[in-house]
């Protein structure tokens, strides 16, 4: 049995000095494992029994744990906990010995990073003891993943989105992008793939490498179906949320797009998990659920919901389809080990994802308050939100570019909109914010620097 978590050092916060409580704490932390006095691979408490041995509130710790995250001064362990980072005393001995405060942590707001904080780490802990009693009957999985693994994620999708898989197979992948690159190389050779814009890196990447891209503008109802000319051989699209400007393809256009692709023959791609964090609006069909089997499939992750260091995806297609993509190359086809499919499974069919996504779309519901309240009134801006990201339109007067590099002197890092733009497509100006990995002290402080650098850049 691990024993209770305690503090090893003195800290000392003092509500009546000048520092809010957080800077101190950061401060006191800091000084504590430069000083090696938390020693590289200490244990830290949880931010729950550090704010309860300190008596200050949880938000205090969390944005505390943040900084430290950021700056590389501690780092987290799947299934066990925080820990003292092993290059941060190294970092400090080579440090300028001036006695002066060294600069502030950066903060990196791009999109999709994971939360530390939020990883249901008592229903993994439960679910890895689970299957650790279970000896795996091969050394290695199937081709298309374990089956208990296959058949929790197909209940996961039923559950979460009403998904009936009758016809479709689940493939268990390393990743998302592994999922979309196996499905749309079993198309065959050079297929057309449409692919709206704008789009995430991870979507662009993996289509212009598997066949010839043809880019569809977004407007406030989804992909603009008028303007995906010519033969298609595939659509990749988000149907539940543009990543980047956050439009919700309606319904009278899914319901165009799957008989679009019926009289093509082509296939129509989607997050498998698309929308399971939108709280606020009413679910819409999944394409899956009005296109035929052979014009359907969807690609997803856990990476983003719990951690990228589970290397685990699936590709959710058609029986044919799947039996094609079960004789791919091993050396083009990896899997999770079976132990940790075995985990996942326990996860989901226990109810511990479920009841984590609940946790997550709360927690981001409450960031996206404080995203609105400090960006949601810039004259001649429009806020966009999809998940955990956010898009701040600018006026042609506010150039995002120079607004990004402000932003870096000042060690916030985030990306402009242009960015995620195709070649040769009109361009967009804006600002994208990931803010659903940063705490409520981090994310409050960073978006008044946002706020008064976009301000400065429009004056």
């Amino acid at each position: 049995m691990r024993q209770p978590q305690r503090l090893s050092v003195p800290l000392l916060l003092d509500r009546n000095q000048a520092p809010p409580l957080q800077e101190q704490l950061l401060t006191q932390l800091k000084a504590a494992i430069d000083s090696g006095r938390l020693a590289t691979g200490t244990r830290m408490p949880s931010t729950r029994a550090l704010a309860r041995i300190l008596k200050v509130s949880r938000g205090v710790v969390v944005g505390t744990y943040d900084a430290l995250y950021a700056d590389g001064y501690i780092t987290g362990v799947v299934g066990s906990g925080t820990y003292v980072a092993k290059d941060s005393l190294d970092a400090a001995r080579t440090a300028p010995a001036s006695g002066r405060p060294g600069p502030a942590p950066a903060i990196d707001l791009r999109p999709d990073r994971p939360s530390s904080d939020c990883f249901p780490l008592p229903a993994w802990r439960a679910a890895w003891r689970t299957v650790s009693y279970i000896a795996p009957g091969v050394a290695e999985a199937p081709p298309l993943g374990l089956p208990e693994l296959r058949a929790a994620i197909a209940g996961h999708l039923l559950q979460a989105r009403g998904i009936v898989l009758d016809r479709h197979e689940v493939v268990v992948t390393s990743s998302q992008d592994s999922a979309l690159r196996l499905v749309l190389s079993a198309l065959g050779e050079d297929p057309v793939i449409a692919l709206e814009c704008p789009a995430l890196p991870m979507a662009r990447t993996v289509a212009a490498r598997q066949g010839r891209v043809s880019s569809v503008p977004v407007d406030d109802q989804g992909v603009r179906l008028d303007l995906m000319r010519g033969d298609w051989d595939a659509a990749v699209l988000t149907p539940e949320r543009n990543p980047l400007l956050g439009a919700r393809l309606s319904l009278e256009r899914r319901r165009a797009l799957a008989e679009d692709a019926r009289t093509r023959g082509s296939l129509l791609i989607e997050p498998a998990l698309g929308g399971v964090l939108d709280l606020d609006v009413s679910p819409l069909p999944p394409l899956m659920s009005l296109a035929r089997s052979e014009h359907a499939a969807l690609i997803g992750s856990f990476g983003a919901v719990l951690t990228p260091a589970l290397h685990l995806g699936f590709a959710v297609v058609e029986r044919g389809l799947a039996e094609t993509i079960a004789k791919t190359d091993p050396a083009h086809y990896e899997q999770p080990s079976p132990l940790v499919q075995l985990a996942v499974s326990d996860l989901l069919a226990s109810g511990g994802m479920a009841a984590h996504l609940t946790r997550l779309a709360g927690r981001h519901a409450a960031l996206w308050r404080l995203v609105w309240q400090a960006l949601g009134d810039q004259p001649g801006t429009r806020l966009l939100r999809a998940g955990g990201t956010a898009t701040l339109l600018l006026p042609d007067e506010v150039c995002a570019k120079r607004v990004v590099r402000a932003l870096a002197v000042q060690r916030i890092h985030l990306t402009e909109l242009d960015s995620y733009v195709h070649p040769r497509s009109p361009a967009l100006n804006g600002l994208v914010i990931g803010f659903g990995h940063l705490g409520e002290a981090v994310l409050g402080a960073t978006l008044r620097v946002i706020r008064r650098t976009v301000s400065a850049a429009r004056e």
